[in-house]
């Protein structure tokens, strides 16, 4: 017999930080799979395993079940369709509140399906595009560009054409880089501008080395090199 992904969900609360599991249940609803024998350290998932109405009903349905309670403070910052590790890591440090140690900024949408314009297509050469993190309405988005694409001389031509056709469609990109992420200064003045952006206030004395803050930092760092290639020091 092999446990539904729903049910491992919770199995594994009692065993992970909160941090922790929030990046697994992501994972269990996005399009990617940790793997160390990849090159990048995971794999696409065409198919999410679970959506997160699933774990909802798994959840709330569990009582009795030991790991429930952390499983259910978990559940609502869940997002669906991420599709690296390194975009789990973004959303959580952007827009988890600031008592699990982020921003508090508004949830985007994870790999927002977007249709080219004419214009947009001439630039791209492609129809249509996923935006990484995007919020829709503000026609903003954040794209992450990792080692491994930049390294790839096709790949990365293919990424800025993409990201010139989201231009000339009237969306703001803001690109990300592993060294940004790691840098928590740097991260941080990344976070206030879209926090500006979306009108959103964030509070003076929820930013800096904030102990919530330099604790999920150490969860997703930490959690990303036991499942994946070793990452940056969370500084």
């Amino acid at each position: 017999m092999v446990p539904s992904p729903a049910f491992t969900f919770v199995r594994l609360a009692p065993e992970l930080t909160v941090a922790e599991l929030i990046a697994y249940g992501d994972e269990l609803c996005g399009h990617y799979v940790f793997d160390e024998t990849a090159q990048r350290g995971m794999r696409k998932r065409e198919i999410p395993l679970v959506t997160k109405s699933q774990l909802e009903l798994m959840v709330t349905s569990a009582h009795g079940m030991r790991g429930r309670d952390r499983a259910l403070i978990a559940l609502p910052h869940i997002v669906e369709h991420s599709a690296s590790p390194m975009e789990t890591m973004d959303e959580m440090l952007l827009c988890l509140p600031y008592r699990l140690g982020g921003y508090g900024i508004d949830v985007p949408t994870m790999n927002h399906y977007i249709e080219f314009s004419e214009k947009a297509i001439s630039i791209a050469g492609q129809s249509f595009c996923y935006c990484d993190l995007c919020w829709v309405k503000e026609f903003l988005g954040c794209e992450h560009q990792g080692l491994f694409d930049h390294s790839q001389p096709k790949a990365f031509a293919a990424d800025r054409a993409r990201i010139n056709g989201l231009k000339a469609d009237g969306y703001e990109i803001v690109e990300l880089t592993n060294v940004q992420v790691s840098d928590l200064q740097a991260f941080e003045e990344i976070a206030l501008y879209l926090a500006r952006r979306l009108g959103k206030r964030v509070r003076r004395t929820g930013l800096g080395a904030t102990d919530e803050r330099l604790g999920l930092r150490k969860s997703l760092y930490g959690w990303n090199a036991r499942f994946g290639h070793a990452a940056p020091d969370a500084r």
